[in-house]
């Protein structure tokens, strides 16, 4: 699939009048770690009639997460309609919409926290088989400076984290998904994506701010070390 210009996507956001868009504070301690506080606009529309459906089936992948469920649920169900992949960035606040989105998810990939949070077992490995079992074909989990840990119908793995000195950790699970998400429009193993997404969001955390000096194929080729 050829990538979305820039213009392009800006001609897909909608306008709705009266409405304010999200903010974020993004607080940093001294060792990297990252607090964010947001606020949403509680009054915010949230139809899908405007979305452009009819695009999905033209990609080779489709990832979301839980931030706009009524979104994610409508481009998931076109996914699965077109046979598109679909990625889900399971993080905390979508405890009750969970088992719904898993249906339509293939690939799920959760935080640490939000896994703990919503499944059943005393490990995390417990906990995937878990979620295994409410249709996805794939479950992850990523556990910082632990690594991440993976379920799929033809076995699992773990990937050790990347050695790497820490300044902001703000944006590297979007670095990881994003990542994991192009190797699988790829075609790229489990493996093969948790290691490229690993080292994506290994050097995130390297840089700061959040929108600065995003990893690229290149720098993840050349200047990724070893993990632990």
């Amino acid at each position: 699939m050829d990538p979305v210009h820039f213009t392009d996507a800006a001609s897909l956001l909608k306008e709705l009048e009266g409405a304010r868009s999200s903010t974020s504070a993004i607080i940093v301690d001294d060792k990297g770690e990252r607090l964010i506080v947001g606020q949403r606009d509680a009054s915010m529309p949230s139809g899908t009639s405007w979305l452009p459906l009819e695009r999905v089936k033209a990609a080779d992948a489709v990832v979301g997460d839980v931030r706009w469920l009524e979104g994610v649920r409508a481009v998931f169900a076109q996914a699965r309609k077109d046979g598109v992949p679909t990625l889900l960035d399971a993080d905390l606040g979508a405890r009750e919409a969970l088992p719904g989105l898993l249906q339509l998810t293939d690939y799920a990939i959760f935080s640490a926290p939000a896994l703990r949070d919503f499944a059943p077992g005393s490990t995390d490995a417990e906990r995937l088989e878990h979620i295994f079992s409410l249709g996805p074909r794939y479950a992850g989990v990523t556990l910082g400076a632990e690594g991440y840990l993976w379920r799929e119908r033809t076995g699992g793995g773990h990937m050790p984290a990347f050695r790497v000195s820490v300044t902001d950790t703000t944006g590297a699970g979007d670095a990881f998904h994003g990542t994991f998400a192009l190797m699988l429009a790829e075609g790229r193993s489990a493996a093969e994506s948790a290691r490229m997404a690993a080292a994506a969001a290994a050097l995130k955390c390297t840089r700061a701010p959040i929108c600065a000096h995003e990893p690229t194929r290149a720098c993840e080729s050349t200047n990724v070390p070893s993990p632990t």
